[in-house]
């Protein structure tokens, strides 16, 4: 419903409504219930005024985490991987989010999503959390970094590697050069023509939470969920 500027006018006593600043300051408003509680303020004062916020966690409905891959026959091992990316892109005010997944079998799509940020100029975290992963690993997923899952305790180094331990319901700093990369890798060891080997890792209910602190106020924002299964297989191993 419009309110007319005469209502406003006749609201108190020496008010013009073409002056915001004079109404905010008149007998309508006052002292306790302003932004810092003892003085009124004029509307001019908010121009400028920086919001903080954080948008949603984009979907990552494309994300590729169900993987196999079979070989058999040759010297080839078998790979299957997915692996998630976080860079804080300050002078544009956002996340990069970089995923894919696939095989040795054929080259990955990469696809890159965005979350923007406002009225913040601090560090940005970002940690992951699910079940606790499910690995067979008969020689090849033990033999070298990320052993599997990101949260292996065979992993070292600093965390902005892709081989080093990102342990789960961890806050680890987005990094504005380079990026903090949850890898999720299997890859057979059988040498020889004829020999065979099987891996697997499945990571259920795995879901990432980018969040900081802004005075006292916490913003966070969380990913859906997502179930990763690996296979990876050379000649006739089964699993076990």
């Amino acid at each position: 419903m419009a309110i007319s500027l005469i209502a406003v006018n006749g609201i108190q006593t020496g008010v013009n409504s073409t002056s915001l600043n004079t109404l905010s300051t008149s007998g309508v408003i006052t002292a306790g219930n302003t932004i810092d509680g003892s003085a009124p303020h004029g509307l001019n004062e908010f121009i400028g005024y920086i919001h903080t916020s954080l948008s949603d966690f984009p979907s990552l409905a494309s994300w590729d985490t169900y993987n196999s891959r079979y070989v058999s026959g040759s010297y080839t091992q078998a790979e299957a991987f997915c692996s998630i990316s976080f860079q804080n892109d300050t002078g544009n005010k956002r996340i990069i989010i970089t995923y894919y997944g696939g095989t040795n079998g054929a080259f990955a799509t990469v696809y890159t999503t965005y979350m923007s940020y406002s009225g913040y100029t601090g560090n940005i975290n970002v940690q992951y959390n699910g079940s606790t992963p499910l690995v067979n690993a008969n020689s090849g997923s033990s033999s070298y970094p990320p052993y599997g899952w990101p949260g292996n305790t065979s992993n070292s180094g600093t965390y902005t590697n892709s081989g080093a331990l990102k342990a789960m319901a961890t806050n680890f700093i987005i990094p504005t050069a380079g990026t903090v990369q949850f890898k999720w890798l299997i890859r057979t060891n059988a040498q020889g023509s004829n020999s065979s080997d099987l891996e697997t890792v499945t990571h259920s209910g795995g879901n990432f939470n980018i969040n900081f602190t802004s005075g006292s106020t916490v913003y966070s924002k969380t990913s859906g969920s997502k179930n990763i299964e690996l296979t990876a297989t050379k000649g006739t191993q089964q699993i076990q």
